[in-house]
């Protein structure tokens, strides 16, 4: 079983020194989402992600937040209710095959493929979610001991990451590195 984050602990995941190592709507920025284009965020937890991408997308965008747990995605749906955004969908994730009604331009994995069993499933989900010209937006843990995080054993590097990717015919596109609180990558169909 890989490592969870423990939902009883979601509070950590808004706080303002993880808003200000991370800044989630720069990082958001930097991967090249724009206004009018449609995004899933797997893995939604309480919207750390979520809320910035819908102001970036737009009333013209959407934004389609998904997670296992209830208490997340209670907490996404009362922090976009406190926003005012009316370009959210929000949605338990599937235990089988997530079908959504069209492709969407960008699939935002953060901080999620460390938690899976299987992330090459994960990354071919993503694969086949995101439209042709589409991306995918990977934010992980990187690889070094640190006093934040998941454990070091579950952490997986860039490079892993893409081995997982190159045999699904996704590449790298960019990357980013803040050590000791994340990297980032972007993939594209190839």
């Amino acid at each position: 079983m890989k490592h969870r984050f423990d939902p009883s602990k979601k509070h950590v995941l808004d706080s303002p020194a993880r808003h200000q190592h991370t800044r989630p709507q720069e990082l958001l920025a930097w991967a090249g989402i724009t206004a009018n284009q449609s995004l899933l965020d797997f893995g939604c937890g309480t919207g750390f992600f979520t809320v910035p991408a819908a102001r970036l997308l737009g009333p013209g965008g959407k934004v389609l937040a998904t997670d296992i747990h209830p208490e997340m995605l209670a907490a996404v749906r009362a922090a976009v209710t406190t926003q005012g955004l009316d370009n959210v969908e929000i949605f338990p994730t599937p235990e089988d095959d997530l079908l959504l009604s069209a492709p969407v331009d960008w699939v935002l994995l953060a901080f999620v493929l460390h938690e899976v069993s299987q992330p090459a499933q994960l990354l071919a989900l993503a694969h086949k979610l995101t439209a042709q010209t589409g991306r995918i937006l990977v934010v992980e843990w990187p690889q070094e001991a640190a006093s934040h995080g998941p454990p070091l054993k579950v952490r997986l590097s860039p490079e892993q990451i893409l081995s997982l990717a190159q045999p699904l015919g996704l590449v790298e596109v960019q990357r980013q590195q803040r050590p000791p609180h994340y990297y980032a990558l972007v993939l594209k169909k190839s």
